[in-house]
């Protein structure tokens, strides 16, 4: 038997409390963000969504991440950070450690989660 791809995936639904008509920018709160620097700046953005994928040919391990900002209720800034890992390698059964390599994709899904949110943001969610 064969194994052609190992996938691991989280989907954080995060609410970040805040004060009723507060606008926190997105560069307070993330790494990777969608900006608004037209004509309309000063507007804001109230919501977005924003996905893209990174391909590591050398580990055969690609990358999924989605954002997005939602619309909340009142003292609630709601937020979706979507990661999919994706390990693409064809392997027999017998000679792969899968609990190990979902360690790694495990680690890697970490790595992209805590390095999009700022320092603020994961004292705001503790």
């Amino acid at each position: 038997d064969n194994l052609s791809w190992l996938s691991l995936r989280y989907i954080n639904n995060i609410e970040i409390p805040i004060q009723e008509n507060q606008s926190i920018p997105a560069q307070n709160l993330f790494r990777t963000f969608i900006s608004n620097d037209g004509k309309h700046k000063s507007e804001g953005i109230s919501n977005y969504s924003l996905k893209y994928t990174h391909y590591f040919q050398e580990s055969n391990v690609m990358v999924h991440f989605a954002q997005e900002l939602l619309n909340g209720p009142p003292g609630v800034l709601p937020f979706i950070v979507d990661i999919d890992v994706i390990h693409t390698k064809d392997y027999k059964l017998e000679d792969i450690d899968v609990e190990r390599k979902f360690d790694e994709l495990r680690t890697t899904k970490n790595e992209y989660f805590f390095d999009n949110l700022t320092p603020d943001t994961l004292e705001l969610i503790k």
